[in-house]
């Protein structure tokens, strides 16, 4: 079973979570996203090692944007 995805609208928003992350101990991975309809096109995805739950905590108590979770 492939790791969740959480989708951001920029690279920005995955390089800023992904920093998050680490810093509370999740390791991610960015990835970029082709086509994708949550997207309305090409965007970028944080492919979460770990709890996708926790993460969303995390991001969302940050602020940072999410559009969604492949």
């Amino acid at each position: 079973m492939a790791n969740p995805t959480i989708l951001m609208s920029s690279v920005t928003s995955a390089l800023r979570a992904q920093k998050l992350l680490e810093q509370r101990g999740t390791r991610s991975y960015i990835r970029k996203i082709a086509n994708n309809q949550k997207l309305g096109g090409c965007g970028y995805g944080l492919e979460i090692q770990g709890d996708v739950n926790t993460a969303l905590n995390l991001l969302w108590a940050a602020g940072i944007r999410i559009l969604g979770v492949l």
